[in-house]
């Protein structure tokens, strides 16, 4: 739900129109809500090219082979040949070099000036093939299929597709041009697959939303990195500022200053990290990257009342000891408020684990907050003045993992624990 939903009469918190998470592969986004970005749009008004044309070949001034993938009005967009060092490690040539002289498989024969604008990184869409997309209710502990009108306990998205190879892709749609040309605009993927992903969305009835996924490589591409949880850009919601926190994160210094997050920073206009990568060099613990990041809500008085996490579960393989092993870069921070927590980083050839997202409520001493999942529950608690949190057991708490200084007990069934500053993540099975 964004700030543009203006029929909603409820406050608006996010901006939300960036969801899906996409992995990185051979350096550059690929899947999720990302096409493959290697296409070229040239502004050509008055061009005479339609729809019939698509699938058609080209050759510029260098000898690149292009083909016309689609007509947006007075854009003709177009990819190149592969140029990369294989058919798995592939690039492509970003714009063509002189006029655009015809080759076959069209009905318009005439070349394609390449004199005006020239949009470079254009997406390749849809290079998703989708195997399964299903919406399931709970009812009663039961998971059952979606009837419309009806009141449930929670819900589950189920979804699994295949990331078509955009070598493949091209090829498929120029190889696949019916005689006399398509009459319709393509959005099916087609071609060889090169990762598959599966991915399951549970939305609990307290609003917690879980993602457990799974990526597979089909083929050796360089599949470098995962973002498992899309973190979003908050809105002042409650006139008092939205503050950013990320445990076991050092303070850092870029060229717009240094900034220190082991407590709620500001995300208002001002100074922010550009685009900054965390690295090894800036967790607080070495065998424990940072895995979480909680935006909290302040109201006019300046107390923290709502927050929003988002972060990896402790699971598969989303446990620290097994992230850090490949594990390049924790997460990416820039200008815009949002941030871009990575799952793993490095050539990797298969991929599972949880992340999670939730709003709960908050104060300005400490918080905590719980995510259940597989029959275990998460328990959060974060300090930012000296104060005891506390949560009402319904099993046994096992420590997971916390900062020196936080204390802990269990009395009468109830799980104490004091700080200043810092975390504790126990999980309660």
């Amino acid at each position: 739900r964004d700030k543009w939903d203006m029929w909603h009469t409820d406050v608006p918190l996010a901006i939300s129109n960036d969801e899906t998470p996409a992995l990185t592969v051979n350096g550059a986004h690929v899947g999720g809500n990302h096409g493959q970005p290697g296409a070229a749009a040239i502004y050509a008004p008055g061009h005479s090219k339609d729809i019939r044309d698509v699938g058609a070949l080209y050759k510029d001034e260098e000898g690149t082979k292009w083909t016309l993938l689609e007509i947006k009005r007075d854009y003709i967009i177009l990819m190149s040949e592969n140029i990369g060092l294989s058919y798995d490690d592939y690039a492509f040539k970003k714009r063509p070099v002189g006029t655009l002289a015809y080759i076959e498989n069209g009905t318009d024969t005439a070349p394609i000036p390449t004199d005006g604008e020239v949009r470079e990184n254009v997406w390749l869409e849809p290079v998703n093939c989708y195997v399964k997309r299903d919406l399931y209710v709970e009812k009663d502990g039961k998971l059952l299929p979606y009837v419309f009108g009806g009141e449930y306990d929670g819900a589950e998205i189920h979804e699994e597709y295949d990331v078509v190879h955009p070598v493949a892709m091209v090829e498929a749609i120029r190889l696949g041009r019916p005689e006399g040309g398509y009459t319709f605009r393509r959005y099916k993927a087609a071609g060889e697959p090169m990762i598959h992903v599966k991915g399951v969305y549970r939305i609990s009835n307290d609003g917690t939303i879980t993602y457990t996924f799974s990526h597979k490589k089909l083929r050796d591409v360089h599949f470098e990195r995962s973002l498992g949880v899309m973190f979003q850009e908050k809105v002042d919601a409650f006139r008092g500022g939205v503050y950013r926190y990320i445990p076991k994160l050092l303070p850092f210094e870029t060229e717009e200053g240094t900034f220190d997050f082991s407590l709620p920073h500001s995300t208002a206009p001002g100074p922010f990290p550009r685009d900054y990568m965390v690295a090894h060099k800036d967790w607080e613990n070495p065998d424990s990257p940072p895995d979480r990041i909680v935006d909290y809500f302040k109201d006019e008085n300046g107390n923290i009342v709502m927050g929003f996490v988002a972060g990896y579960l402790p699971e598969y393989d989303g446990a620290p000891q097994i992230r850090k092993n490949v594990l390049e870069s924790a997460m990416e921070l820039i200008y815009t408020r949002k941030a871009y927590p990575f799952f793993m980083d490095g050539d990797i050839s298969s991929l599972r684990g949880v992340g999670y997202r939730r709003y709960f409520p908050a104060t300005s001493e400490g918080t905590v907050y719980t995510v259940p999942f597989e029959g275990k529950t998460y328990i959060y608690m974060d300090f930012f003045k000296e104060t005891t949190l506390s949560y009402v057991l319904s099993g046994k708490a096992v420590l997971v993992e916390k900062s020196d200084a936080i204390t802990f007990e269990v009395k009468d069934g109830t799980l104490f624990a004091t700080g200043e500053k810092g975390y504790a993540v126990f999980v309660m099975k």
